[in-house]
C-alpha cells in the first residue's frame, strides 16, 4: 500500500515537475516578448515625438497662411471701400457735367437769340457742350472700368474667404489629429513603463522555478 502510494506521489511530482517546466518556459518566453515590447514602445515613443513635432509645425504653418489669408481678407475689403468712394467721385464729376451740358444748351439758345452779339458767347457754349460729352463719355469708362474692379474684387474677396475657413479646418483637422498622437503617446510610456515590471517579474518567476525544478 506504501509503495503504491509511493508510486502514486512520484508520478504526480513527475506530472507537476512537467508542468512547471511548460511554466518555466512560458515565463522565459514573458520575459523576451515584455523586452520587445519595451523595445518597441520607446521606438513608438520616438516616433509619436516626431509626429507630435509635426503636428506642431503644420499647425504652426497653417495658422501663418490663415493669419495672411485674413490680411489679404481686410486689405480687399479695404480696396472695395475704396472703390465706393472713387465711384460716389464719379458720380458727382457726371452729375456736373449733365448739369453743364445743359447749361451750354441753354447758353447756346439765349446765344442765337443775340444774334451777331452772342456768336462768340455761342462757340463758348459749344466747347463746354463738347467738354462735358467728353467728360460724361469719361465717366462712364471709369464707372464701367470700376464695375469690373469691384467684379475681380468680389471674386478675390470670395476666394480669400474660402481658403480662410480651409485653413481653419486645416488647423482644426490637424490639432485633432495631436490630439489622438497625444493620447496614443500616454498609452505607449504607460506600456512601456509597465513592460520592464512585467518582464521582471517574469525572470523572478523563471529564476524560482529553476530552483524549485531540481527539487522537485
Amino acid at each position: 500500500s506504501l509503495s503504491g502510494a509511493a508510486s502514486e506521489q512520484a508520478s504526480a511530482i513527475s506530472e507537476t515537475s512537467v508542468t512547471l517546466e511548460e511554466v518555466e518556459k512560458t515565463g522565459r518566453m514573458s520575459a523576451r516578448s515584455a523586452a520587445d515590447i519595451a523595445a518597441a514602445a520607446d521606438e513608438s515613443l520616438k516616433v509619436s515625438a516626431e509626429g507630435l513635432a509635426a503636428v506642431d509645425d503644420s499647425v504652426s504653418q497653417l495658422r501663418g497662411i490663415k493669419a495672411q489669408v485674413d490680411q489679404m481678407v481686410d486689405s480687399v475689403r479695404q480696396l472695395e471701400e475704396r472703390i465706393e468712394e472713387v465711384d460716389k467721385i464719379v458720380s458727382t464729376v457726371n452729375d456736373v457735367t449733365r448739369q453743364s451740358h445743359t447749361l451750354s444748351i441753354n447758353a447756346s439758345i439765349e446765344a442765337a437769340k443775340a444774334g451777331r452779339t452772342g456768336r462768340g458767347f455761342a462757340v463758348v457754349a459749344n466747347k463746354v457742350r463738347d467738354l462735358a460729352s467728353q467728360s460724361r463719355l469719361a465717366t462712364d469708362d471709369v464707372r464701367s472700368t470700376l464695375a469690373n474692379i469691384q467684379v475681380a474684387m468680389g471674386a478675390v474677396a470670395e476666394t480669400s474667404e474660402s481658403g480662410r475657413q480651409r485653413a481653419e479646418r486645416g488647423v482644426e483637422s490637424i490639432e485633432r489629429t495631436g490630439r489622438v498622437i497625444r493620447r496614443l503617446a500616454e498609452v505607449i510610456q504607460a506600456t512601456a513603463e509597465a513592460a520592464p515590471q512585467i518582464a521582471a517579474n517574469a525572470n523572478e518567476q523563471v529564476v524560482g522555478l529553476t530552483e524549485t525544478l531540481p527539487s522537485m
